[in-house]
Parts: structure tokens; C-alpha cells; sequence
């Protein structure tokens, strides 16, 4: 399973591939390991002065020699790995925007993709990736042409690697298509705006919400409790207006959350099929 050149000649990394690893598998393989210190040696990597995750070493050897190849922008979809350090996220990731940008003398677009929903898979788990999403989403806010497309309804739970790239590419293009090369369409993902109090409870509002709507009988991911914590059960939620409406008695201090946990399956798109962002809001 070491032999990244050929990534599928082996039937377990195969599979690791598609259509992915069981829960139950994947703790079998881990039991495996662990009773096996000597097979774990045989399929670690081999680390070195011509290791992939060397320090700089795709950067050296691959991306420098392309530069200033023409190129119109970036697509990029990462972040798994620097969910440890889930709060300097947007400080790594702008920076290293900002060095590709000097190598190619440049502002390179960059069209990138907030980790999708995710439960565990072998070791690890996506404890810290709410924070991860968070801090992508002020890259995208804050960087220069930057746009990020959502994968809230594309992830996995027992699987790290979600198999569903088709939705993600066409977000993708979409984003190409609006924000590079000019075309007048909605092309972003649903994003909080604000929320007011009305007679029925709360409206939630949405920048990009045009044409908004569920696929199913409720809205998923949705979170809402109190000051102290304790869950609020709303008489409805429905779409009015392109936005939420939340009725009931939703008192000052109530948090409503949406997305905010590391794996959920969101069903709520606006009229480009293009799935609502996480959010959270105190009231």
C-alpha cells in the first residue's frame, strides 16, 4: 500500500479508493495493525529526501517548475490534514495563496472547496472540522478572489474521502463560470445574511438565496437551543421569501445553528442546486 505510483494495483487500496471501507472494516484493519507492528512497518511510507509530504517537496520539485506557466486560476479542495490546527487555517492557507501569487507574479483566482461533512474513517475524525470550515470561509471573505463553493450535502460519514466529486465540479465551474469568465448567473452557495424577529418567530436570511428550497419534509442540520442549552423544538421552519422562517417562541440568547457539526447531510439549495453554508447566530 506504499507504492504511490500505481495507487490501485493493490485491492485493498483499491477499494480504499471506491467504493470505500465499512466502519467495520476499517476497525478491523486498525485491530490488524495494532496486533502487527512489523506488517504496519512494511506498509508505512518511506520517508525521506524523496518523500511526498517532505516539507516544501511538491512545491520544489513540481509546482516551481510550471511557473509562469499561463494559467486562468487555481481549484483547490483541502484542509483534512490541518484540522489539528484547525485555528490557523486561514492564516496557512492565505499565506500560501500569497505565495503562489508571487511565483506566478499574478492574483491567481482561487476556487476552493469547505471540507464536506465527515464522521470518522480509521483514526481519525472530524472533531475539529467546523472550525476548519470556518476558517475557510474567511479565507474567502477576506482574501481577493477567493470564492468558495459548499459540499454540505456531498460528504461521507465513515469515509474521509467522500466518493460524490460530480456535484463538487459542477459548483466548481459554476464559480468559474460567474466570477472568471464573466457569465451573469447565480453561481454561490446560499450564505447567512441576517436574522429579524417577525410575528411567527424569527426569518432567517440568506445572501444568494433566490429560488430557495428543501428536498425532503424538513430541514436538516438545523440546531436551536437556549441560553442554557436546552433544545428548542420550533412549531415549523419553512422557506418564505428566500429565506427560513422559524416559528414559535424563540426567546433572547437562543443560538441557532446549522451545519456546525462535523458530519450532517444539508437538503436545503437555492435555485442553481447549490447547498446552504454553515452558520451559527446568537439572538
Amino acid at each position: 500500500m506504499n507504492d504511490r505510483s500505481n495507487p490501485l494495483a493493490e485491492p485493498m487500496s483499491a477499494k480504499l479508493m471506491l467504493p470505500g471501507l465499512s466502519r467495520e472494516e476499517q476497525l478491523g484493519f486498525i485491530n490488524m495493525m495494532a496486533s502487527s507492528p512489523e506488517r504496519a512497518k512494511l506498509m508505512a511510507p518511506q520517508i525521506g529526501p524523496y518523500y511526498e509530504k517532505r516539507p516544501g517537496g511538491l512545491y520544489e520539485t513540481m509546482l516551481k517548475k510550471i511557473a509562469p506557466y499561463t494559467v486562468r486560476g487555481v481549484i483547490w479542495y483541502q484542509g483534512e490534514s490541518d484540522s489539528d490546527r484547525a485555528k490557523f487555517y486561514s492564516t496557512v492557507f492565505g499565506g500560501m495563496i500569497r505565495c503562489w501569487r508571487d511565483l506566478w507574479k499574478d492574483e491567481l483566482p482561487f476556487l476552493f472547496v469547505q471540507l464536506a461533512p465527515f464522521g470518522e474513517w480509521m483514526a481519525a475524525d472530524g472533531r475539529h472540522y467546523p472550525e476548519v470550515r470556518h476558517q475557510q470561509e474567511l479565507v474567502s471573505k477576506h482574501v481577493p478572489n477567493t470564492w468558495m463553493v459548499s459540499s454540505s450535502d456531498a460528504g461521507m460519514e465513515w469515509d474521509i474521502h467522500p466518493k460524490h466529486k460530480k456535484p463538487i465540479g459542477t459548483r466548481l465551474a459554476l464559480l468559474a463560470r460567474g466570477h472568471i469568465y464573466g457569465e451573469s448567473l447565480l453561481c454561490d452557495p446560499p450564505e447567512f445574511k441576517e436574522v429579524k424577529r417577525v410575528k411567527e418567530g424569527i426569518r432567517v436570511g440568506f445572501h444568494n438565496g433566490e429560488g430557495l428550497y428543501v428536498k425532503g419534509d424538513q430541514v436538516n442540520a438545523l440546531v436551536i437551543k437556549d441560553a442554557k442549552g436546552e433544545a428548542i423544538i420550533p412549531e415549523k421552519v419553512s422557506v418564505a421569501e428566500d429565506g427560513l422562517l422559524i416559528e414559535g417562541e424563540i426567546p433572547s440568547g437562543t443560538v441557532v445553528s446549522f451545519a456546525r457539526t462535523p458530519f450532517y447531510e444539508v437538503n436545503l439549495y437555492n435555485k442553481s442546486d447549490n447547498p446552504a453554508k454553515p452558520f451559527e447566530l446568537i439572538l
